[in-house]
């Protein structure tokens, strides 16, 4: 396996002046930048399974990843267990109709954890597919497979990671999905065999950087569930952050080297040490966090170099929660753990502002803010939403079906989509849609 940090040529200016999708488009797990943040606003406040809801579909097989949404396309991924299928999902954002669903090969994960705590949770489609509005899609699976297809479905070009660059070891399996920014596809591999951060070019699949993300560490402190997030900063070049193995790091989109990292987030030897929440991005501040860690760590946006133990590290908390992504926003962050105990946050000092329990049960899905509000999905399917500030303000607790909601829900367009691991829910007017 080899590593470089060359650069195609030409590709620099692409990438400093590549900017966030339409507004009306998330492109991706957590929106286009990984931030979990919308610009959305008259958004849906109330809905329940008879009321408020655009359309509700089922989808074949089963998958956790989140929809990516643009100007007239919802796609995902899912997984046929009784086929070992991997399938590519598009559907009509308007009508909820399935415009195509194609197979893109065939697998299944990678994993030797126990079952019991994979059942679920965890399939080939747990990665969140990327999409952009030439309505091109690009999905992640955790047989490595990484496919490009057009509008109409047709393969653009694939490839297998796990083929090309070394087999995956991690307990539970390859769940990490891809960054769509500029004309640059990011992809992040962190565990126990080969690990690095790899930038494609979109248009053709081909490498453009490929940089080693290895680091010594203890039991499966190396397994890293996290996602690739793109920090934005006024006046400065935007930086692509991943988190795992002990470690955050951010790295320049253009050649992929390092400009800071922080191993301050050292895990206990534990058969269940691993990262799952990526790291927190907005207002300046990158939080990085390791799930069984006991630490939270802000980090300055100027930062550069090995940032530990020096003033880069703004301040230390308790670490915030297992699965689920904070989400930073206004000066405040927000976070809910997995037992379903939010809680929100000063950026600036630490502060704990409130905590209260959000709905009933579990949640694995992370905050989302938009139009003033915060909406934590718990994994029964009760959104509950909160108005953004400094005291806790409940707006509404709506309720679906119960089922599996482990994906974070998208924002697009006035709309909010919801999915569970076999269907996938609209909430909003169609007359919203059309627009």
């Amino acid at each position: 396996m080899r590593f470089s940090c060359g650069v195609v040529a030409g590709c620099l200016l692409t990438v400093q002046l590549a900017g966030v999708a339409r507004a009306e488009s998330w492109t991706g797990f957590r929106g286009p930048a990984g931030d979990g943040v919308s610009n959305e606003t008259g958004l849906p406040l109330k809905w329940s399974e008879t009321e408020g809801l655009a359309w509700k579909i089922p989808l074949r097989g089963t998958g956790n990843s989140s929809p990516a949404v643009t100007k007239s396309r919802v796609y995902l991924t899912s997984s046929d267990k009784a086929t070992g299928a991997l399938l590519v999902v598009a559907v009509d954002r308007v009508d909820g109709r399935i415009v195509w669903e194609k197979s893109v090969g065939k697998g299944t994960l990678v994993a030797y954890g126990p079952p019991n705590l994979i059942e679920n949770r965890h399939d080939p489609a747990t990665g969140s597919p990327c999409a952009d509005d030439d309505e091109r899609v690009y999905a992640f699976f955790g047989t490595g497979d990484l496919v490009c297809l057009d509008r109409d479905g047709n393969k653009v070009w694939q490839r297998n990671l796990a083929e090309e660059y070394g087999p995956y070891d991690l307990k539970f399996g390859m769940a990490s999905s891809p960054r769509l920014w500029g004309d640059r596809l990011y992809v992040a591999c962190v565990h126990k065999g080969p690990s690095y951060v790899l930038a494609l070019d979109k248009k053709t699949g081909q490498e453009v950087w490929l940089t080693d993300r290895n680091y010594p560490a203890l039991g499966d402190a190396p397994d890293a569930y996290t996602s690739p997030v793109v920090f934005r900063q006024p006046n400065r070049p935007p930086q692509l952050v991943v988190s795992g193995c002990d470690h955050t790091d951010a790295y320049d989109l253009a050649d992929g080297h390092r400009i800071w990292f922080d191993g301050n987030l050292i895990l206990p030897e534990s058969e269940y040490a691993r990262t799952v929440l990526s790291a927190a991005v907005g207002d300046g501040v990158v939080l990085a966090s390791a799930s069984r860690s006991n630490v939270c760590i802000a980090i300055r946006g100027d930062a550069k170099g090995n940032v530990a133990n020096t003033a880069y590290e703004t301040w230390k908390i308790k670490g915030l929660s297992d699965c689920p992504t904070p989400t930073i926003h206004n000066g405040l962050i927000y976070m809910v753990k997995d037992d379903g105990v939010g809680a929100a946050f000063d950026l600036k000092s630490g502060n704990e502002l409130w905590k209260k329990r959000i709905g009933k049960g579990g949640v694995n899905a992370s905050p989302v803010v938009a139009d003033g509000r915060v909406y934590f999905l718990n994994l029964d399917g009760t959104c509950t939403v909160v108005k953004e500030g400094r005291e806790f303000e409940l707006l509404a607790e709506n309720s679906l079906p119960a089922g599996n909601f482990y994906a974070t829900p998208a924002v697009s367009n006035g709309m909010i989509f919801l999915r569970d691991r076999s269907h996938l829910y609209a909430v909003g007017s169609r007359a919203t849609a059309a627009k």
